[in-house]
């Protein structure tokens, strides 16, 4: 069987620097709001870099293989609109999971529980730093969680191999690892967190088989995002 290398090299890349660390990173029950002297450039550069990187494949993966969002796409007003509620809709089911979660940890373990925010937007430069980043990094978890990881896994297990039985349970566990994935990396806000996460994980995953774009869910990752870092959500 022979696998791509360049999608072997991109996937060993992207798994071994930016997925698994953020495994390991230390439990602080807490999420501080970004700042510019908090982050560097290099790590901004790298994150930005791998995203465009990303976005590069996936919109030639689009172009290869046609889905029903480039076959409609010619019905502007329709499409956009459909989009729009895409988004608003997946926003919702977001912060109505958090809300419940919240809730569920606040009942069974207090307020030590419930993630906290540390740090606060006290600049307009701090508010565009800020902004920047939580688009940046949403950018790099859409295309890493909801697209890359899951067709690579996929690739590296069932690469020429034709449709039956197995090929679908084989799906089914690489959609679960990657969602696992996505969830662990929350961690180090506590296990109720990884709870929202792997439920976080769950919705815009759907997000992206419903319409066929990463992007609906990228932009409802970034508003829920952001209004966690406002003091508006939970974390």
């Amino acid at each position: 069987m022979h696998y791509p290398l360049l999608d072997l090299t991109d996937f060993c890349f992207v798994l071994f620097f930016f997925v698994v660390p953020a495994l390991f990173s230390p439990v602080t029950g807490s999420v501080s709001v970004p700042s510019s002297q908090d982050i560097s450039w290099t790590s901004i550069l790298l994150y930005a870099c791998l995203v465009i990187y990303m976005a590069f494949r996936y919109h030639i993966s689009k172009k290869n293989n046609p889905s029903k969002e480039t076959e409609t796409s010619h019905k502007t007003v329709s499409f956009f609109s459909q989009k729009c509620v895409t988004i608003v809709t997946t926003f919702l089911y977001l912060a109505v999971s958090n809300y419940i979660i919240t809730k569920l940890a606040y009942h069974f373990g207090g307020d030590d529980a419930i993630p906290s925010i540390q740090g606060s937007v006290s600049s307009t430069g701090d508010t565009v730093f800020l902004t920047g980043w939580t688009i940046l990094l949403a950018a790099f978890e859409e295309f890493t969680y909801r697209w890359f990881l899951p067709v690579r896994l996929r690739s590296l297990f069932l690469h020429d191999r034709t449709e039956d039985e197995y090929t679908v349970t084989i799906k089914i566990i690489c959609e679960l690892i990657v969602v696992c994935l996505f969830a662990l990396a929350h961690r180090y806000m506590g296990w109720w967190a990884v709870l929202n996460a792997f439920i976080a994980g769950i919705i815009l995953r759907s997000r992206f088989f419903i319409t066929g774009s990463v992007y609906p869910a990228l932009i409802a990752h970034i508003l829920y995002n952001l209004t966690a870092f406002y003091g508006i959500l939970k974390p």
